[in-house]
């Protein structure tokens, strides 16, 4: 599967939109027009970044770039899940979403690469996912406390 932006020769409507708005091309070669959407695992709290397909105009899910996995998580860092999103490294990368960090977790046969994400790339992509997302890991409140030490 691949993912790119959709540029204004392709369709993509020209309205000012407060989510962008991705195209994926499956394996079987369709193109969808995808969404992504931050949110956190329930079991530790981590970074889920998952992705909604726009077909038929209803937002339906079509898979996660994220997996969870056991154990602590640094703030806006996520394990990929190359093994069933192959192309999600080069998307990440390409798209400013996230950089590889250089460090690994192997859960059974597979390593997954541990990606630190652009807070500001995610917030453009997904809003209100990211304002869930920094108040459960309390974020707003450790930056206001550190600018009062300034």
């Amino acid at each position: 599967m691949v993912i790119r932006p959709l540029t204004e020769k392709e369709g993509k409507n020209t309205e000012k939109k407060n989510v962008e708005e991705l195209e994926l091309t499956t394996s079987e070669g369709r193109i969808e027009q995808i969404r992504i959407v931050v949110s956190s695992y329930q079991s530790n709290n981590s970074l889920c970044v998952g992705m909604f397909s726009l077909e038929d105009g209803y937002p339906s899910p079509c898979g996660n770039l994220t997996i969870d996995l056991p154990g602590e998580v640094p703030e806006y860092c996520a394990y990929i899940d190359t093994d069933n999103i192959p192309e999600s490294e080069d998307f990440l990368t390409k798209n400013a979403i996230a950089e590889f960090t250089g460090l690994e977790k192997k859960w059974g046969n597979v390593s997954y690469p541990l990606y630190l994400f652009e807070p500001e790339r995610l917030r453009e992509l997904c809003p209100e996912g990211m304002k869930k997302y920094d108040a459960e890991k309390g974020i707003n409140q450790k930056q206001n406390e550190m600018n009062k030490c300034r």
